[in-house]
């Protein structure tokens, strides 16, 4: 199996973090190339295709910047709000990428959750970043830095 198989298989139960931390690690220097090219293309993917958020690191902080114009029934946003909540007690640590999508490690240890709805862009998000939020959990969110590096901040919920 070769090393690139290696370090995909491996990077399963990984951060995206720890990932490229492990492929930087190899000593050899045709280990060292496959690892930065490797650690390029997890870079690569978590840049959104079609541009990165309009959104800041602070908009993070007010759910309501994520309202759509489909959040139009209260009952509903009470209900998803209460079903994230549920969900976000399983969670350690939240990860919202550079496309708004969120991903979340288990507390079990078992591995991650991925949503395929975007922050913002899908009905009724706001009320899942409110339980984010609400959760208590750790929370990072993934913005394009300005010489084309992609920065993590840890979100903490303003008091």
């Amino acid at each position: 199996m070769s090393l690139r198989m290696n370090i995909r298989n491996a990077m399963v139960p990984m951060t995206v973090a720890e990932a490229i931390e492990f492929a930087a690690s190899f000593d050899h220097d045709e280990s060292r190339g496959y690892a930065e090219e490797f650690t390029q293309e997890l870079r690569d993917e978590l840049t959104p295709k079609s541009g990165a958020s309009d959104y800041s690191v602070s908009d993070f902080r007010d759910p309501d910047k994520f309202r759509t114009g489909h959040d139009v029934c209260s009952k509903c946003a009470r209900q998803r709000y209460l079903d994230a909540c549920k969900q976000c007690d399983t969670y350690s640590e939240i990860h919202i990428a550079t496309n708004d999508v969120v991903t979340a490690k288990l507390k079990s240890g078992n591995g991650y959750v991925h949503t395929y709805e975007r922050l913002g862009y899908h009905a009724y998000t706001s009320e899942f970043l409110r339980a984010i939020l609400d959760s208590g959990c750790l929370v990072w969110v993934y913005r394009d830095g300005s010489d084309g590096v992609i920065e993590f901040h840890q979100l903490c919920k303003e008091v």
